[in-house]
């Protein structure tokens, strides 16, 4: 779908990769995605969809940094993964000094995210 968006929408500073980004490098199973009902594709955690399906490769962002240009806003919205995501963006973070535009709406994880990973990106 993200890829069928940026061609529709014309956009030349996309570049999209079938991988997660987190903390480490790891592999998860994820079951078929539910498009037999309607439902909104966005709110599934990465590993919640059981049963076999898609291997999904899983990478810090920092490990991709060779590939990455420069970077103004570091937008994270994975369903309680985001202190994941941001642990292995630290380099990018440090390089870029993006705006961060992170999802914290997981009232059990959201001190953890706003305290553990404070300094992230500054020197």
């Amino acid at each position: 779908m993200l890829c069928a968006n940026v061609i529709l929408n014309g956009l030349t500073n996309v570049f999209a990769f079938q991988k997660a980004v987190g903390a480490l490098v790891s592999v998860v199973t994820e079951g078929p995605t539910p498009i037999a009902r309607a439902a909104n594709l966005g709110s599934f955690a990465i590993g919640t969809l059981k049963g076999e399906g898609e291997v999904i490769m899983v990478a810090p962002l920092d490990d991709m940094l060779d590939t990455i240009k420069p970077i103004a806003l570091l937008k994270v919205d994975v369903e309680g993964w985001e202190r994941d995501v941001l642990i292995g963006a630290q380099k990018l973070i440090a390089r870029d000094r993006p705006i961060l535009y992170v999802e914290n709406d997981r009232v059990e994880k959201s001190c953890d995210l706003i305290w553990s990973w404070r300094g992230v990106g500054r020197n």
